[in-house]
């Protein structure tokens, strides 16, 4: 399991800013958050082997992320909103 890294360019990064509207960057921290707090990966191959400790590092390490997020939500949404209009 390892984590994949995307490369991101300035002519796309350029273009998303530019296509994507104001509630797009408004709400992409929210559906983030949801889409990790709904995610089931990795605790039922856990509860069959509990040797796995890569994947329960991997939950708390999830879990940091959505507590992070949700802390933080109105202000990362506002962040977003202000570089959409620079």
């Amino acid at each position: 399991m390892g984590i994949q890294k995307t490369s991101l360019d300035n002519e796309k990064i350029k273009n998303i800013l530019e296509t994507e509207n104001k509630y797009d960057f408004k709400y992409a921290p929210h559906i983030y958050l949801l889409q990790l707090a709904s995610s089931t990966y990795g605790y039922k191959e856990y509860n069959e082997d509990f040797g796995q400790n890569e994947l329960i590092n991997f939950a708390f390490f999830r879990t940091k992320i959505c507590k992070s997020l949700y802390n933080n939500l109105e202000e990362l949404s506002s962040k977003l909103i202000k570089n959409k209009n620079e």
